[in-house]
């Protein structure tokens, strides 16, 4: 698999053929170490393929997603604003997800993109596109999308990024609520606010079981 012999020391992976160069992107490691989380979900793992997703893993978690380790400033402005579809670009939404699929989410070192990430909540439980990076206008020019995935803006939801929060952070912290009545307590508020919002503006039953409920 030549993906993994084009990981760099550190984890990750970056384009720039420059001698001098030793650090990854996240830009350009978050879709390898993704595609290799698929293959290992679709066809299976082996050592070669565990170890390095396990290395990229740690790059990011050792930046707690997105912030500097030096001195724990936000790396790039354009990590802490939530647009949908990333493509390439890189936000603590795309670390969440790919903490998900790697199964690391409880690790203590996501806490602070899922709090960063809570914080951008609406009242009803909705999240606005804060960054575009497509055009459905034009497709001669650059960055033309067929479908239109919804407006930037800092009140109106976008459908996208809520389906997203929902199948990373609360699906997680329900099932902590559900093991634990002081955890459920904590979280109650926002779970709740998402489960009903799933259920009334999405049609998204996220646990059919128990949907009654959160109507």
């Amino acid at each position: 698999m030549k993906l993994l012999g084009w990981q760099w020391a550190d984890g990750g992976w970056n384009c720039d053929k420059r001698p001098e160069a030793s650090h990854s992107s996240f830009w350009e490691s978050w879709t390898p170490l993704r595609a290799l989380l698929t293959w290992r979900e679709r066809a299976g793992s082996f050592p070669a393929l565990d170890a390095a997703i396990e290395k990229s893993v740690q790059l990011f978690l050792q930046k707690r997603l997105f912030l500097r380790e030096s001195s724990g400033e936000v790396m790039q402005p354009e990590f802490i604003r939530l647009s949908h579809p990333s493509y390439w670009k890189y936000d603590i939404l795309v670390g969440l997800e790919l903490m998900l699929l790697a199964d690391r989410l409880s690790d203590p070192r996501c806490k602070p993109a899922l709090e960063l990430l809570e914080s951008k909540m609406l009242a009803d439980g909705a999240f606005c596109a804060e960054d575009k990076q497509f055009q459905a206008s034009n497709p001669a020019a650059w960055h033309y999308s067929p479908v239109d995935w919804g407006s930037k803006s800092n009140y109106k939801l976008n459908r996208w990024l809520c389906i997203c929060y929902l199948r990373s952070k609360l699906t997680v912290n329900y099932a902590n609520a559900r093991a634990s009545a002081a955890s459920k307590h904590r979280t109650g508020v926002a779970s709740y606010a998402v489960f009903s919002f799933a259920n009334n503006f999405l049609g998204i039953p996220l646990f059919p079981a128990r949907s009654k409920r959160v109507q």
